[in-house]
Order: C-alpha cells, then structure tokens, then sequence
C-alpha cells in the first residue's frame, strides 16, 4: 500500500504516540523531540509538537528545553490508567 498523503493526527493521539515511542520502541523515558525516529513519524501529519508537549509540563511529563535540543521525560507508572 502506498501513502500518497500524511495521516492526521489528534493531540491525544500523538500523546498516546509518544509514550509509546518511549515505552516500547526506546524503552526509555526520555525523548528528544528534534529527533524523532523518521521511520515512525514520517507518515503522520502531526500537529505541534512542541505546543503539546509544554501543554502538559507536569501532567504528563517533564518538558526541557535547551539551545540544542527538546527533550520529555515521561511519568511512564500511570500510562495504563490513561
């Protein structure tokens, strides 16, 4: 099957994409998010990123914003609750 147009993506669910990214593909908890595996993310039209992740600072993960790079480290205890 060929993709000739990106799939749409809700908020919650890049939210549900990331934790999974870090839970099962990177098995750990921190994600650089200029760095986003293409292989995962390159067919999806997501929507901002950055946005959602300095949304939900302190809610769902803890958001870190350098000079080189953008990083979430995630509360991975409560992701089957969510």
């Amino acid at each position: 099957m060929v993709l000739y147009r990106k799939m749409q993506v809700s908020e919650e669910q890049a939210i549900i994409m990331l934790r999974l990214l870090a839970s099962e593909i990177l098995g750990s908890p921190q994600i650089s998010l200029t760095n986003l595996p293409r292989a995962v993310f390159n067919y999806f039209d997501l929507p901002d990123i950055m946005a959602i992740a300095q949304k939900h600072n302190g809610e769902l993960w803890d958001y870190q914003y350098r000079m080189m790079d953008a990083y979430l480290v995630l509360y991975l205890g409560d992701f089957l609750g969510r």
